[in-house]
This record gives C-alpha cells, sequence and structure tokens, in this order.
C-alpha cells in the first residue's frame, strides 16, 4: 500500500479507537477493504462520521457500523450516504428519531 504510516495511519487509528473500534476491528477492516487505510481523515472519512453524528447516530453504533461495512467510508457523502439517508427519511418512513 502506497501511504505514510506517520501521516496517515497513526491519525486514523486514534480515530477509529475514538469510536469505539478496538484491534480486531481495525484487523477486520483492513482485511475487508485496505484502502479505507490510505484515504484522508480530514477530507474524506471525518466528514462521513460527523454526517452520522449529526443524524443521531452514536460513536460506539458508528464504530460497529464501520467494522460490519469498511466500504462506507468509501463512498461518495453527497452521491450515496446522504441520498440515501433522504430516501430513508421521506419515502420509506423512518423517523427522525429512529434514523440512528
Amino acid at each position: 500500500m502506497a501511504c505514510g504510516i506517520e501521516e496517515r495511519w497513526k491519525p486514523l487509528l486514534k480515530f477509529l479507537y475514538y469510536l469505539g473500534i478496538d484491534r480486531e476491528g481495525m484487523k477486520r477492516m483492513l482485511v475487508v477493504k485496505p484502502m479505507v487505510f490510505c484515504v484522508d481523515l480530514e477530507t474524506t472519512i471525518a466528514p462521513k462520521v460527523r454526517f452520522l453524528q449529526d443524524i443521531g447516530i452514536k460513536d460506539d453504533a458508528i464504530g460497529r457500523m464501520l467494522v460490519r461495512f469498511p466500504p462506507l467510508l468509501t463512498y461518495s457523502l453527497y452521491k450515496k450516504i446522504r441520498p440515501v439517508v433522504v430516501f430513508l427519511l421521506t419515502k420509506a418512513g423512518v423517523t427522525q428519531k429512529n434514523i440512528g
């Protein structure tokens, strides 16, 4: 993988740990979607996590979700994630209280 450990991995591992992801979870994420560990934390991962927090998902639940489905971090926030949330709220009948 062509990304630096110091500038990419260390901050990302701290961020993932903050979300409640343990060593085994990070290992699973690395096996399932290694690309996650090379994307930019500030411009790619953090905005998606902030969006999930803003709609009411708790940090530990975000962490569990990312361990189960790491590709979520590689999806476009504006083309994929946000439209799905809007669909769930407007067409699928999911309430704001239950969206998290």
